[in-house]
């Protein structure tokens, strides 16, 4: 689904105001930790500068130093929380009207044309009548705000401006975040009626919305709305409130940070430079172009931390190659869709960002009795490490049992000239998994300003396309 000629111009539009506002919050967070580094580093620069006797040096560099300190960056990380705010509802009205977003239409394509006509407009009905609620609900909130006068904490913004203006703008957007926002509301209320009944209807409604093809964010939100009326009693506004702070997390931004990387080294040929280097060292064994894929994809998934950009981004160049050469079309599928869960294991991933997230101040009881606390988003990198390798590992000898068993195909064996020419060539993309994990478990920046060097690296990744 595409929108029509008169909507083209809109959709160009968000488009580039989406990537504006991503293109700003990355060099945002790139001067703020160059800022900070700098810092302090240049006091100590100063101070050995004078002891070893260059004033002159030690003059130039303390001046540079009260420079910065002068410059306060203490509104980077709230303003680009704002950004990710803006774009989100942006992106997410983008993705409704483009028919992008994801539903369920296995029984809406089975059905005559005329019924599927219908349960088209049912679906856009729903989508209609959940923003027609939560921008009444906004509304209410949008005039709450103005008369309170709350400002933000640090850029002291009127908070009418990042969370709630967003809304008008991006209309349809807000489905997208009804269940996220709704299904962390019920702090400090109970259920009032919780029959077996109630509960099958819920479900019910839920399955229902969901078969008639309306997008499964709508779907969500109404089914989580419904639940909200009828089982408990938490205040409609908090619905509202939680729609626009539910995402105000400067961790959850690096989820777009390593989506954008991951198509960055994509586009950009720096996946293609991988697999070159990947062939060359593993190409002239048994099955070695799917020993190469696993490889592959282990590599890309350190980068992006997503299944599917992996997927796409290895199996778009190594699935045809494996046809070609004369395996099986069914073993390259095979290796490719095993060998793409690494995404998710092999940090960074984007799955444990949104885990530790979700689980955030959480806490459960261990095997012994003690308290155990939710697990952070270092912690759950450093414990994918090693599950993630030997993941790898599997897959490449399972791999290499299948192909030597079955007689597939090996290539010539690749020289040390060419493999450390591929090795050169995917330098810079090897040099971004080191920049990424490095700095996140070195402790020198957080994830999301580990996740937006990638965008940064863009002018290395795509100086040379093979």
């Amino acid at each position: 689904m595409t929108s029509g000629p008169r909507l083209r111009w809109l959709d160009r539009l968000e488009e580039n105001l989406i990537a504006s506002l991503m293109g700003v919050a990355t060099v945002v967070i790139f001067i703020a930790v160059v800022h900070r580094y700098a810092l302090s580093h240049l006091g100590g620069l100063v101070v050995w500068s004078r002891e070893e006797g260059y004033s002159g040096l030690s003059d130039v560099l303390r001046t540079f130093y009260f420079g910065l300190l002068s410059i306060r960056l203490t509104w980077a990380q709230e303003l680009c929380i704002y950004l990710f705010v803006w774009m989100a509802k942006f992106g997410a009205a983008y993705g409704v009207r483009t028919g992008i977003h994801v539903g369920v239409d296995i029984l809406v394509n089975r059905l005559p044309p005329a019924w599927r006509h219908r349960m088209v407009l049912i679906g856009i009905g729903c989508g209609a009548l959940f923003t027609a609620i939560v921008g009444w609900l906004g509304a209410r909130l949008v005039m709450h705000l103005f008369h309170s006068g709350q400002v933000s904490a640090v850029m002291e913004a009127a908070r009418l401006v990042p969370d709630v203006l967003p809304f008008p703008a991006s209309g349809p957007a807000l489905p997208a975040d009804g269940h996220a926002a709704a299904s962390r509301s019920h702090d400090g209320s109970h259920v009032e009626r919780g029959s077996a009944v109630t509960s099958i209807l819920i479900f019910g409604l839920l399955i229902l919305l969901l078969l008639t093809g309306t997008p499964v964010s709508i779907a969500l939100g109404l089914t989580v709305l419904t639940a909200l009326l009828t089982l408990t009693s938490v205040p409609l506004d908090a619905v509202a409130l939680k729609l626009f702070t539910g995402m105000e997390k400067f961790e959850i931004m690096a989820v777009p940070f390593f989506i954008l990387a991951g198509a960055f080294l994509t586009h950009g040929g720096v996946a293609k430079r991988m697999i070159r280097f990947a062939t060359a060292m593993t190409g002239h064994w048994p099955g070695g172009l799917g020993i190469a894929s696993v490889l592959a994809c282990a590599i890309f998934a350190a980068v992006s931390g997503s299944s599917p950009a992996t997927v796409i981004a290895i199996g778009s160049i190594l699935v045809p190659a494996m046809a070609a050469q004369g395996y099986p079309n069914r073993f390259g599928a095979g290796v490719i869709a095993s060998s793409g869960t690494l995404g998710i294991l092999i940090p960074p991933s984007i799955v444990m960002v949104l885990y530790s997230l979700a689980t955030a101040g959480m806490s459960a009881k261990g095997p012994e009795g003690q308290r155990v606390s939710a697990a952070s988003v270092d912690d759950l990198f450093m414990a994918g490490v090693v599950p993630g390798l030997l993941l790898a590992a599997v897959l490449a000898t399972v791999t290499w049992w299948i192909a030597r068993s079955e007689g597939y195909p090996r290539a010539e064996r690749s020289g040390w000239r060419e493999a450390g020419e591929a090795f050169i060539d995917c330098i810079w993309g090897l040099a971004l998994i080191a920049v990424v994990l490095g700095g996140i478990y070195g402790g020198l920046v957080t994830p999301t300003e580990a996740a937006s060097a990638g965008p940064m690296f863009r002018r290395f990744c795509w100086q040379r396309r093979t």
